[in-house]
């Protein structure tokens, strides 16, 4: 029988004595029905076990077998007292315990054990050798016919001499190299497989209720068929139909026929491996694995005859290649047992084809394929094959292409891909060291560099002498292997660019996977009680599932490719999004459960995640899809829009922090400002703070957040809900664990008897009595259900709102009472309080984890929805309701909120709409760009400068340099270029807690006991592991433990990465090999007044880390915040730190380590004043630079684009290391500092207007304007041109050419009139006869190319309903020119409905124009001078192109300008680049003087050391009584120019209420005339002035006013009784009416007079007169 995995693992359970491991929402069920049954046990019969440890004893044989790598013996004995006699079922784990089961370093097994290791060795090799196979390969046409015949294989009589080097003992390492021999395989495993017809691909892997019993056969058992013909047509009418019982069985008979009837499939190869391949692309695992049971047997029969078969279509279409199938699945998170079948059948498939075959289809996988995982199993699969060659057979297919994918495998990630990568170069050496063959050699062995592209130095070539060093080549690392180069080379995007965005792209893969359904897992799912029928339903979600993005308005019918690119969203404005699925799951109580799949929306997509097309393209299959070459991903789509999701700075999870806060005393008059608190997060990175408060008389409440609503529970009565204990042991659970006879502890004595008394006084002794009292409180905020009792409300209350990360009573109770120790020796001034501004407390919020806390909460907000709809039904319409009727569980679902549109507004706008929250402490403001992490929105708001000020925690994570100016000045920091983030979490959490725990109790850590006290401090020192409390240990022991527990990470590291080759490591067994290599763990001793003590170990995701290098092993480490500020680590300089004799335990790698990537752009930033770099950081980003490559396919609504970028000549490392000559930004100006004309004072410049005329900072603005003519619905418009206006056409000749505001007239459209030589003989097109024809294709769309001027139309439309034509008109005062049409559309649209225009705008440099140096030496362009007048140098002749004045250095202190100067001008005389890194000094250990060296060349080269020269004026022709300095500086244009900015205004439009003009320059608005500039007027005497601004310019009005009474509203003109006047005629005041204006109030209009006001003091006066409140005026 076929068993599933959740069948075989219950049975397991119900056979072996351990108990089995549920989920959460069995946990809870369980704990549910089990609260009240009976007593309590007492805490004083618990067995003692370690947390998370198995309740087993442990295999003692196989701990002896272990290799131990710390010497057990050299650590002193443990205080703890010796245990007493463990009971069956338990184990003791101390240090004696560890003592007797691991052996000493460098002692050996015991006799017996080694005998019995020898013994099972021995069988192992015995099976291998009896189960291992090969075919004989043919060797002629006889042999090639007769492959059809079943016969039984022999193998080889003699080995070749690559095999026969491979079993010499000399060589241990190439011994691996050998095809393994082929696996017994597993028992027969039982699976349950439904009776009904269910998709292959759609049904996950479970139990159903009807089982049919099916086998996974031996190729040995396989029998006979009696009518083959008739088997084959079953087989593939089975292989091709839906059912997947029916592949399964189709599958076995395919497989009788090819083992014992191959003649009958011989011939219909090309028919059966296509299908056999399908089934191994299926999501059933019963189906995948009898499918690659048929692969071994295919191959095991018929050999080389599938060679043509094994990878049709390769890496370029995985799905057609049965190699690339087979190389996924060997790398895969399938089952196990798939696994294993897979990789059997690997070993079959290389074993049976040709060699040199193999090799052929093998090496793209193993040089270029982008999963590490399939690189690592094809190097492996490489390694075989080549031991199966002859060296004449490796020389005749060629060892250069050999050499050179092993030489890049050696320093690839993978730990597969380099042991292959290794036994290839081993069996290479071996084999080429033949005299024979060796003569045969090419001179190039190594591979190729290379070739250097025109201009560039050519890369350094590996000579035939160097060719012999094999092992260097074996052992070369990633920097050697890598050559000089400013772009990108290669069919890969740089990982240095991808490892910009790898933290969101991570995080967002954990979002779509483990994330996901940790989020399903952890719901609990809603309950409908439907109250006529008194039954319980219940509604759930399973299987969330987020496909790949689809076209939506693509038909399943329709053919095509239906993939969804990104660049299609980007020119269709449209969002990049993949449909979201969920099961949702019902069940009535006491039935089966039902499912009915629903379609939640569709969630936004992130680039170059795993569901995106685009994450296994290389650079040439990028530029095919319209994208960027160096596309790296980690942006969403939305509307056409690319946004990011910036990282947020929460507090540190799972640490506690011991904080005064004065907000602390508003939560009550008992509450003072100290308290602990510790962010709890769940594995779906939903998270919980909780609070423990110190109150006035001594006493403590612990806060719970229950949405947004704070509840207070006193700690007493909290510590009696976890387990059933005294007073007596909670009093020395608290008391015991502070050191005895001292202050402090009669201090905590004291508070803990108030703790205690605090049950007490409400009656509570139990712990039953303190859940049931919570579960009565806390009903009503629940929203508990009436069946539920007061206990399990309780129960639900602390496993839901307490300490969410713990699953365990006992070790939530460890952990409360370590926060009231710490709350403790706060309150007594025993430890400081922690900072919560500072970085060590600090972690990343990431994409994915912010997604995955907003999909929880949408889902639950979908399930409540739901329930609210079904008792609205219930309670209006009760006969409709049926909740076991599929049709109306489906009607109701299908009224569920889309949740994908929720996500959609979340990235759209930055806002977070959320209920509850989400324990966050603000909800705008999401999106950034890649490297920055804001502190919060919250915090902006603050007056207090402490959150913004720079602390020495934060070196080497955040840069101190890269923060903006102004308001988000310390808030909005950027990561270190080497600062990592961990994006999740390990795979097997349990593995890995048990795995820690054994190597911290063989490191001398006594594990926790939930009835003993910890030993007191300072001689202990308590262990917490991801916040759980572990154990302790001697603090004489500490340094011991925190030191191996680094170099294991220093090892682990070592084998992920090769940053430092060559370092000593230690080698490390298998439990402390699944240490994280990012783990960070932090030794806190203790010390009176310092942080609280203790040994806290961190391995869960959101950590910012670092690399810091190992002084005494020179290995490479992973730091975090919290551990390096517990560490000495020393800078590349050699100082002190500041404290005379510190001895330091690690260096930085260079003093490059605290700077972002843009800060390190800078060149020779050690030598600027700080507030130049920053400003350098932030004008970086405005420069007018190459936005892109892939410019034609891009619709941003503005993009600026320099026309003649240049490569400056003075960079930095990291300038080559990030490729930044593929978006070049600038350009090598010749530069003199001289104050001439008076034109350059206050940051002003001189730019030569040759060099502007020559090109010098032209540049180009585009603008993309969408015509989407779907917007107006209800009318049917259409792109067409107005043929009516032919008629009116005015002749060419005779037109008026349009002329700019400025007196602009270029540039024009000519059109070609019919009789044209153009029309005639070049064949251009002529003007059609329809309106705007010049402008305006008869297609309604622009010509590409037509000048555009303001006011003109660019496209034409026309209303079919109406007839009325109309069109788009270009707005503003510049002219533009059509650079792109794109026409938008899809299959249902009629006609054009949507373009995009592209539009280009000449942008060259114009007075006003803003231009910077690097140096943050920002100017603005004053004036233009002509050639002749600028002053030239008289040695050369040459004029510069820009003049600066020397006072902008004395004040800034911008040293580094004047050395790259110095220093450019040097390159561009000897034609190299300059390194302008900074620190160089520091990291070469020596003075590194760059003026003096450069100077010296300059020297050499004729000119003055110094950089200055003679210069003459061009006005006057006299030199300069000085010398002047010159030299090349690399300056960027800003985009901060007058065409954008410049506002003018002589009339326009005004507001109709106080008809003064409007403000906004969009709108032709006029500039605010405010209050200071009117006290400006008035201080210059300039009254008349101010009387034509303020009134004859703006709101000039004329009004009567009564002289008598002085009021302006009691005016009214009557009409004259007249028979030829009426209507408004006569009622107006013109001389078209008869009527005269009199006073109401005076009753005559003698006093009236006619005023000029402005009229804003009239609408001023009528609201006063509204308020009865009278102005009265005094006319004279």
């Amino acid at each position: 029988m076929v068993q599933t995995r959740a069948q075989a693992a219950k049975n397991k359970a119900s056979e072996s004595p351990d108990v089995p491991k549920l989920t959460r929402k069995q946990k809870h069920v369980a704990a549910d029905a089990a609260a009240g049954d009976g007593p309590s046990q007492a805490l004083t019969d618990k067995p003692l076990n370690v947390p998370g440890m198995p309740n087993k004893p442990p295999n003692l044989a196989k701990l002896r077998t272990v290799p131990c790598s710390h010497p057990i013996a050299s650590l002193p004995a443990s205080p703890a007292s010796s245990p007493a006699q463990p009971s069956p079922g338990t184990s003791q784990f101390t240090i004696a315990a560890v003592l007797q089961q691991q052996p000493v370093a460098g002692q050996t097994p015991r006799p017996a054990d080694a005998a019995q290791t020898a013994s099972d060795a021995a069988e192992s090799q015995a099976g291998a050798e009896a189960s291992s196979v090969e075919r004989r390969q043919p060797q002629d046409e006889e042999d090639a016919a007769a492959i059809g015949q079943h016969t039984v294989n022999q193998p080889h009589a003699a080995a070749s001499p690559a095999t026969a080097l491979l079993e010499q003992p000399a060589a241990p390492p190439l011994q691996q190299a050998q095809p393994p021999a082929l696996q017994p395989r597993p028992e027969k495993l039982l699976k349950r497989i439904p009776d009904k017809a269910v998709p292959c691909d759609k049904l996950p892997d479970g139990p159903e209720p009807v089982a049919v019993d099916v086998e996974y056969v031996a190729a040995a058992d396989l029998q006979p068929v009696d009518d083959t013909a008739a088997a084959l047509a079953q087989a593939v009418a089975g292989l091709e139909a839906s059912d997947w019982v029916q592949s399964v069985q189709a599958l076995n008979l395919l497989r009788q026929l090819v083992v014992c009837h191959p003649e009958t499939c011989a011939s219909q190869l090309d028919l059966v491996v296509p299908l056999v391949l399908k089934s191994v692309r299926s999501l059933r695992s019963s189906v995948c694995k009898t499918a690659v049971m048929g692969v071994v047997d295919l191959y095991n029969t018929y050999g080389t005859a599938l060679l043509p078969l094994t990878d049709v279509g390769g890496q370029l279409k995985p799905a057609s290649s049965l190699l690339a199938q087979l190389l996924l699945k060997c790398s895969s998170n399938d089952k196990k047992f798939v696994i294993e079948e897979a990789q059997r059948a690997l070993q079959v498939m290389v074993a049976s084809l040709t060699a040199s075959e193999m090799l052929r289809m093998l090496l793209p996988y193993a040089d270029t394929h982008k999963n590490p995982k399939v690189r690592g199993k094809a190097a492996g699969a490489v390694a075989e094959a080549v031991a199966r060659m002859q060296p004449t057979d490796l020389l005749a297919f060629g060892h250069p292409q050999l050499l050179k994918v092993a030489g890049k495998l050696v320093t690839d990630n993978t730990p597969d891909a380099r042991d292959g990568a290794k036994k290839v170069i081993a069996m290479l050496k071996t084999a080429f060291t033949e005299p024979a063959v060796e003569g045969q050699l090419a001179v190039e062995v190594p591979p190729a560099a290379p070739a250097a592209a025109e201009g560039e130095e050519a890369p350094r070539q590996l000579s035939k002498a160097h060719a012999g060093n094999w092992d260097e080549l074996g052992q070369r690392q990633p920097d050697q292997m890598s050559y000089m180069r400013t772009q990108v080379q290669g069919e890969r995007v740089p990982p240095e660019l991808e490892a910009l965005a790898q933290p969101h792209i991570d995080s967002y893969d954990y979002f779509l996977g483990e994330g996901m359904q940790h989020v399903i897992d952890n719901m609990e799912g809603i309950e409908i009680e439907n109250p006529l029928t008194k039954t319980r339903h219940r509604f759930w979600f399973e299987n969330p599932a987020v496909s790949r993005p689809i076209r939506e308005d693509v038909g399943a019918a329709a053919a095509g490719d239906q993939r969804l690119f990104p660049r299609e969203c980007r020119e269709a404005g449209t969002t990049y999004k993949a449909p979201f699925t969920c099961d949702l799951v019902y069940q009535v109580e006491g039935m089966p459960e039902q499912r009915l799949s629903k379609r939640l929306g569709s969630l936004p997509i992130m680039l170059k995640s795993k569901n995106c097309y685009l994450r296994n393209m290389t650079r040439r299959e990028l530029v095919g899809r319209k994208e960027e070459s160096n596309e790296f991903g980690g942006t969403f789509i939305c509307n056409g829009i690319e946004r990011i999701i910036r990282m947020l700075v929460q507090n540190r999870r799972h640490y506690i922090l011991g904080l005064r806060r004065s907000a602390y005393h508003k939560r009550g008059p008992a509450f003072t400002e100290m308290a602990t608190m510790i962010r709890c997060v769940r594995p779906d990175e939903s998270s919980l703070t909780n609070r423990c408060h110190y109150l006035a008389d001594g006493s403590c409440v612990f806060a719970l957040t229950i949405r947004r609503a704070e509840y207070f529970v006193p700690a007493g009565i909290l510590l009696k809900c976890f387990l059933e204990v005294s007073d007596r042991e909670l009093y020395d659970k608290l008391v015991g664990s502070v050191a005895p006879n001292s202050g402090h502890s009669s201090f905590v004595a004291e508070r803990v008897e108030l703790l205690l008394r605090q049950a007490h006084q409400f009656g509570l002794h139990t712990r039953a009595q303190c859940v049931e009292y919570l579960g009565n409180l806390f009903r009503a905020v629940l929203d508990a259900p009436a069946r539920k009792t007061d206990h399990q409300v309780g129960e639900q209350l602390l496993r839901e709102l307490l300490l969410i990360h713990l699953d365990q009573p006992a070790d939530k109770l460890q952990l409360v009472v370590q926060m009231l120790l710490k709350l403790y020796a706060l309150a007594d001034h025993q430890c400081s309080e922690d900072n919560p501004d500072a970085l060590t407390h600090h972690e990343a919020l990431l994409p994915g984890h912010l997604l995955l806390k907003f999909l929880r909460e949408q889902l639950e907000t979908a399930l409540e929805v739901f329930k609210a709809m079904v008792k609205r039904d219930i309670e209006s319409r009760p006969e409709v309701v049926n909740l076991q009727s599929e049709q109306y569980i489906r009607k109701v679902a299908d009224r569920m909120q889309d949740v994908g549109a929720k996500f959609e507004y979340l990235l759209n706008t930055g806002n977070l709409v959320s209920r509850s929250g989400l324990d966050m402490s603000q909800s705008t403001g999401y999106l950034s760009h890649f490297r920055s992490i804001h502190r919060g929105a919250y915090f902006a708001e603050l007056r207090t400068t402490t959150v913004r000020k720079l602390l020495p925690e934060s070196w080497g994570f955040l840069c101190p340099v890269h923060t903006p100016d102004g308001s988000p000045c310390g808030l909005l920091n950027h990561f270190t270029a080497a600062c990592r983030v961990v994006t999740h979490e390990s795979e097997a959490p349990d593995e890995l807690l048990t795995a820690t725990l054994r190597v911290l109790g063989a490191l001398g850590m006594v594990p926790i006991a939930p009835v003993l006290p910890s030993p007191p401090a300072p001689g202990h020192l308590c262990v917490q592991l991801d916040g759980r409390v572990v154990g302790h240990v001697r603090a004489s022991l500490a340094g011991a433990m925190v030191a191996h527990l680094r170099a294991i990470k220093a090892a682990n590291l070592a084998a992920e990465e090769q940053l430092t080759p060559g370092a000593t490591v230690l080698p490390v067994h298998d439990e402390e090999r699944l240490l994280p290599s990012h783990t960070e763990v932090v030794h806190i001793p203790y010390e009176v007044g310092a942080p609280y003590p203790g040994i806290f170990i961190f391995t869960q995701a959101a950590r910012m880390i670092r690399p810091v290098k190992q002084i005494a092993s020179g290995a490479a480490e992973m730091i975090g915040g919290l551990e390096q500020n517990t560490m000495s680590i020393r800078m590349p300089d050699g100082g002190e730190g500041g404290t005379k004799g510190l001895r330091f335990t690690h260096t930085e790698f260079h003093t490059r380590s605290m700077l972002s990537v843009v800060a390190s752009l800078t060149p020779y930033s050690d030598f600027n004043q700080s507030p130049r770099n920053m400003y350098q950081c932030q004008m970086a980003k405005q420069t007018m630079g190459t936005p892109c490559q892939a410019l034609t396919h891009r619709t941003d609504n503005k993009m600026y684009r320099i026309q003649t970028p240049q490569t400056p000549i003075a960079r930095t490392k990291r300038y080559e290391q990030y490729c930044m000559d593929e978006f070049p930004n600038g350009t090598n100006a010749v530069v003199a500092v001289l104050a001439y004309t008076g034109y350059d004072m206050e940051d002003a410049m001189i730019l030569n207007k040759s060099s502007v005329e020559r090109g010098f900072a032209h540049a180009y603005l585009y603008k993309t304007e969408t015509v989407d003519l779907r917007e107006d619905k209800g009318k049917d418009i259409q792109f067409q041109v107005d043929s009516a206006a032919a008629r009116r056409k005015v002749p060419v000749g005779q037109r008026v050419r349009p002329e700019g505001a400025f007196g602009d007239t270029f540039p024009q459209v000519i059109p070609s009139t019919p009789d044209s030589e153009a029309v005639k003989t070049k064949g251009v097109q002529p003007e059609g006869p329809h309106k705007a024809a010049e402008l305006i294709d008869s297609d309604g769309l622009p010509h590409i190319g037509a000048a555009i001027w303001p006011g003109q139309p660019y496209t034409a439309t026309m209303d079919k309903l109406t007839g009325k034509s109309g069109g788009s008109k270009l707005k503003g005062e510049e002219t533009a020119v059509v650079d792109q049409v794109s026409i938008i559309g899809s299959s249902k649209d009629k006609g054009i409905r949507q373009a995009n225009i592209k539009l280009r705008f000449n942008r060259n440099p114009v007075i006003g124009d803003k231009f910077a140096s690097r140096h943050g030496q920002k100017g603005v362009l004053s004036r233009l001078f002509d050639d002749v007048d600028m002053p030239f140098c008289e040695a050369t002749g040459i004029r510069p192109d820009l003049l600066i004045n020397p006072h902008a250095f004395p004040s800034r202190m911008t040293i580094g300008m004047l050395i790259e100067s110095l220093v450019s001008k040097t390159g561009a005389l000897t034609g190299k680049f300059a390194d302008a890194s900074p620190f160089q000094s520091s990291d070469a250990g020596q003075p590194v003087d760059h003026p003096s060296q450069y100077g010296a060349m300059l020297e050499e080269a004729g000119f003055t050391r110094n950089g200055g020269e003679v210069m003459i004026s061009g006005v006057t022709g006299e030199p300069f009584p000085v010398d002047i300095y010159v030299g090349l500086v690399y300056y960027q244009r800003l985009r901060h120019m007058v065409l954008d900015k410049f506002q003018v205004r002589s009339t326009g439009p005004i507001n109709p209420l106080t008809r003064q003009p409007i403000k906004g320059r969009k709108f032709g608005g006029g500039i605010r005339f405010g209050e200071m500039e009117r006290d400006s007027l008035l201080a210059h005497g300039a009254a008349y002035l101010l009387h034509d601004r303020l009134h004859s310019c703006s709101d000039y009005h004329v009004m009567d006013v009564c002289a008598n009474c002085g009021l302006l509203i009691s005016t009214v003109n009557i009409p004259q009784a007249a028979s030829d006047v009426m209507g408004v005629r006569a009622t107006s005041g013109d001389s078209g009416g008869r009527g005269m204006t009199v006073c109401r109030l005076c009753e005559s209009g003698k006093y009236v007079e006619r005023v000029a006001l402005p009229y804003v003091f009239k609408y001023l006066v009528s609201e006063l007169a509204a308020m009865n409140i009278r102005c009265s005026l005094d006319v004279k």
